[in-house]
């Protein structure tokens, strides 16, 4: 008898799952049948069929297990004991299926970047507030040329080419676009909305119970960097981590990364 267990892991493991009745299909039509459970293809047609379905379906299944995110386990002492602990890694941001956790949050939105155009593009904040969501902060560098961060804007200007006009410009428009869809909603914009003057060396955001973070290169644009994601649920010391960093951002004084 089956395992009824060993059945739902297969069914929660899509690529397994396909890999694994793509090989079955093939052997009863290359086969003509699969003896152990009684089933007998005899029709030539049927076999073929049977066949190129198998194979079809391994493709598949070895196509999604290669475009999977990668799961990554580390051993951390918890006590006088090592636990594992479970992050993923994604080899680019673009790689995150970013809007199935857009949609989820329920309770918390965290998000520091560059310029964070997809949270503009998106209308997230305004949907968030409609939602009635309280715990929502947002961080954007400080453009002010006497600060830290505005060098660092500048500096990734000699690098992205074609791909950003201007990156001071970017992150100076998300800051006052940003600012009028909180204003319109009938909240203080400072309640929601900071600059921060110092480097910024991530972006970060956190959905709730799930916190990404990824690390800028020489161009400032995320979108094809390292990206580690931590669910409380399962690494609950990689969420505290990101979540720290994040607060130390949100909480820097207002003279922080100012240029003396």
């Amino acid at each position: 008898m089956v395992d009824k267990e060993v059945v739902k892991e297969l069914f929660r493991n899509v690529p397994v799952f396909l890999v694994l009745g793509g090989v079955f299909l093939f052997m009863v039509g290359a086969a003509g049948g699969f003896p152990p459970i009684s089933i007998e293809v005899v029709e030539s047609e049927w076999r073929l069929a049977s066949a190129i379905l198998g194979l079809i379906l391994v493709v598949f299944g070895f196509f999604f297990w290669h475009k999977e995110k990668k799961v990554v386990h580390e051993s951390v002492i918890k006590g006088d004991t090592y636990k594992l602990v479970e992050h993923e890694l994604y080899l680019n941001r673009s790689d995150v299926h970013w809007k199935s956790f857009n949609e989820q949050v329920s309770y918390r939105y965290w998000a520091c970047g560059t310029s964070l155009v997809g949270v503009i593009e998106r209308d997230l904040i305004q949907e968030y507030l409609t939602a009635g969501i309280t715990d929502i902060k947002v961080v954007l560098p400080n453009t002010d040329n006497s600060y830290s961060s505005c060098d660092q804007l500048e500096q990734f200007n000699e690098f992205t080419n074609d791909l950003v006009a201007d990156q001071v410009e970017l992150a100076r428009g998300s800051f006052d676009k940003l600012s009028r869809c909180i204003q319109s909603g009938g909240k203080e914009p400072e309640d929601y909305l900071r600059k921060y003057g110092g480097i910024m060396y991530s972006n970060i955001t956190i959905f709730d119970d799930d916190a990404f973070i990824s690390f800028y290169d020489c161009t400032g644009l995320g979108d094809s960097n390292l990206t580690l994601h931590f669910n409380r649920s399962t690494s609950e010391q990689g969420y505290r981590l990101v979540e720290k960093e994040f607060s130390r951002i949100w909480d820097a004084e207002s003279d922080f990364g100012m240029k003396v």
